[in-house]
């Protein structure tokens, strides 16, 4: 491919990348997935429990030590590097499917969950990350009852 062409795709790449980040504005959807920079496909899925707020995320082959979370303004980060395990051994690649790279994921919080209370766990290859849910008050429930001295 020539450079001409390859600039072409990265024109289209990065006009397409500002056109999602536009509509989601637009939008303006809770769940919104601001995709900072994604050298690796990383595929996520968002869900409710009747207790949890949950985000699942397929990082296979990266290791615990290579991911950060953080939490800042109610916006969750994930972030991540994927590296050959063999890089240096290499002398000439016959075929290469598997991508590596780093990647950045922005998730926007819903606003009743328990922040001091999340739980994060990688296992084969899944991040979960378990934030508990405020659970709303019944009737009578959030009244509180003032002792007078």
């Amino acid at each position: 491919m020539e450079n001409k062409e390859k600039d072409l795709l990265q024109d289209i790449k990065s006009g397409v990348q500002e056109l999602g980040k536009q509509v989601g504005k637009l939008f303006g959807d809770t769940f919104q997935q601001n995709q900072d920079s994604a050298d690796i496909p990383i595929k996520t899925d968002i869900f409710t429990t009747k207790t949890h707020f949950v985000i699942e995320m397929e990082l296979s082959g990266i290791p615990k030590n290579q991911i950060q979370i953080q939490i800042h303004e109610n916006i969750l980060s994930i972030k991540g590097n994927k590296v050959p395990e063999n890089q240096g051994e290499i002398a000439e690649s016959l075929k290469k499917e598997r991508k590596y790279g780093s990647f950045i994921r922005n998730f926007d919080l819903p606003p009743n969950i328990k922040l001091d209370e999340i739980k994060a766990k990688a296992d084969l290859g899944v991040l979960v990350i378990r934030f508990p849910l405020i659970t709303p008050a019944k009737d009578g429930e959030d009244d509180l009852n003032v002792q007078i001295e």
